[in-house]
Parts: C-alpha cells; sequence; structure tokens
C-alpha cells in the first residue's frame, strides 16, 4: 500500500487527493459512473509504472469536467514521462485543448494531422465539426456515385 501511494504522490496532483479523499468511503452505488471511470483510469494511468503505452477509449465519457480537467493533468503528466497515451474521441475540444497530432479514421483511410488548425484549413473550414462534416460528406458523395 505504501508503494502505491508513493507513485501516486509523485503523479496525482493535491486536487485528485481531494476528490479521491471525497469519494473513497463510498458505497459503490453512491459513487457516479463518472467517478467510477476517473478513479479506474486515473489509478491506472498513475500506478502503471512499467507502461510505456497507454490505449484509452474515450477516456472522460461520462465523467463530470472538473474531474475530466484532473484527468487530463494526468494524461500531460504521464505523456511528459516520455510515455505514449492514445485515445479516442468523439469530442472535438478534447484535440484542441493542446496542439496535439491526431489521426481521423474513416472509411477512406487514415488521416494524420499535426493539430486541428491544420485539420480545419486542410478542409477549407472554420470550425472543427464543419471541417468533419465536410469530409463526411465528402465520403458519402463518394460512396453514392460509387453505388
Amino acid at each position: 500500500m505504501f508503494t502505491a501511494i508513493k507513485k501516486l504522490d509523485i503523479r496525482w496532483s493535491d486536487d485528485f487527493f481531494y476528490r479521491y479523499e471525497n469519494i473513497k468511503n463510498k458505497r459503490t452505488y453512491a459513487v457516479s459512473y463518472g467517478e467510477k471511470r476517473w478513479l479506474t483510469i486515473s489509478l491506472m494511468l498513475g500506478l502503471c509504472d512499467r507502461a510505456k503505452f497507454f490505449m484509452l477509449d474515450e477516456p472522460t465519457v461520462g465523467i463530470d469536467i472538473q474531474y475530466r480537467m484532473l484527468l487530463w493533468e494526468l494524461i500531460d503528466r504521464i505523456v511528459s514521462e516520455g510515455r505514449t497515451v492514445l485515445f479516442s474521441t468523439h469530442l472535438f475540444d478534447e484535440l484542441t485543448r493542446k496542439n496535439i497530432p491526431f489521426s481521423m479514421l474513416s472509411k477512406h483511410g487514415i488521416f494524420h494531422y499535426d493539430d486541428m488548425k491544420q485539420f480545419i484549413a486542410s478542409n477549407l473550414a472554420e470550425t472543427p465539426e464543419e471541417a468533419f462534416l465536410k469530409v463526411i460528406m465528402s465520403e458519402r458523395k463518394t460512396n453514392e456515385r460509387q453505388c
């Protein structure tokens, strides 16, 4: 137990421990889905020292904003340690919070972007949502022509 606390102390901020203290003695049914999800992911990221690569499927789904921001803080810390975090998301603001490279999967392949600005510019759009719709609509038109 002492080793686990030492590991978390390195990666978790005071805010993490404060949030953890608020939920640790609650009955399982009294802890929200988002709190459970936040705690599980945060413990995994905080305790898995030997892992060099993490793959997270929509890690912030169902998580309240305060827990969500703490999770991104932890992911940033993990990345700063030289480890890789790959995640899927449907939320564009998660891709715009920092200038991070990302890939978009579609029926026509995998498209790589240096950051959200490049994604928007390369699709001649003004917003991430508009760029996304242009990509999707161009795929739809291509499929309709093939039929």
